[in-house]
């Protein structure tokens, strides 16, 4: 298999004033939004879009006024875009090939529109959910940020999805925090397999002590999506990551 790389990009820190989200009474929760670019031999693939940083200045302007007060805790200063970082690694976003959406809720969602020549993959389970989101999940769905899926090249996918044809990034499904969420392996060497593991979980903590968020979509399908997770890498040898958790971003970008 030839080598296939792995970048993580943060493009925001959100600070919960609360912690019920994820089910733990100790304080604050400071987590990243990361996004991740592979690039394999055969096409750069882009997965998730981050926060748009336009949203966090100013969230009446942006559409989403609702999300003011959660996202007043979030930290842009130190951090930008995923396009304005890509010349660092030297790509230009017109050559992202593929954007594989996890899921689309609006801290995923928010540069959707900087990729108009890629091709998204994403479940056909979430896109359909996401235009009649039940009203626990309503608020996290930006429309405006999604619709322009309905004008660019989609692959709507159900089940596992092999988008290289040789096992190196795979689309995995993992129900609970949505309908239609899905986490990513991708396979870097003989040896060394990383799941993207997304929201599956909010934190390592949550990961481990299965704690679910309390917006979940369904907390049995969470607790199965973990499980499953677990296993993958315990059968894999892989690495998990939690997009998330700062932490786990930080192993990734020394990786």
């Amino acid at each position: 298999m030839s080598e296939t790389q792995l970048h993580a990009l943060n493009t925001a820190n959100l600070t919960f004033p609360y912690t019920p989200v994820v089910g733990l009474d100790t304080g604050s929760f400071t987590c990243s939004i990361p996004v991740y670019l592979i690039d394999h031999p055969e096409g750069t693939v882009l997965v998730d879009t981050g926060l748009n940083h336009e949203l966090v200045e100013d969230p009446e302007t942006y559409g989403a006024s609702h999300l003011e007060g959660m996202v007043a805790g979030t930290d842009i200063k130190n951090t930008q875009p995923p396009t304005a970082q890509f010349a660092d690694l030297g790509y230009e976003p017109s050559e992202i090939d593929y954007v594989i959406l996890t899921h689309l809720h609006f801290d995923h969602t928010g540069y959707i529109d900087a990729f108009p020549e890629a091709e998204f993959v994403v479940q056909r389970d979430e896109l359909q959910y996401a235009w009649w989101p039940e009203k626990e999940q309503h608020p996290f769905y930006l429309v405006d940020d999604f619709a322009p899926l309905r004008e660019y090249d989609v692959s709507a996918i159900s089940g596992e999805y092999d988008l290289f044809g040789d096992g190196s990034v795979r689309c995995v499904p993992t129900p609970g925090h949505t309908p239609g969420h899905q986490s990513v392996a991708v396979t870097l060497g003989p040896n060394e397999t990383v799941i993207l593991a997304a929201d599956v979980a909010y934190c390592r903590e949550a990961y481990e002590q299965e704690l679910w968020m309390t917006f979940d979509w369904s907390v049995e399908k969470t607790l199965e999506s973990i499980r499953s997770v677990r296993h993958m890498a315990a059968t894999e040898g892989a690495t998990v990551s939690i997009l998330h958790d700062p932490a786990d971003l930080e192993r990734l970008t020394e990786h």
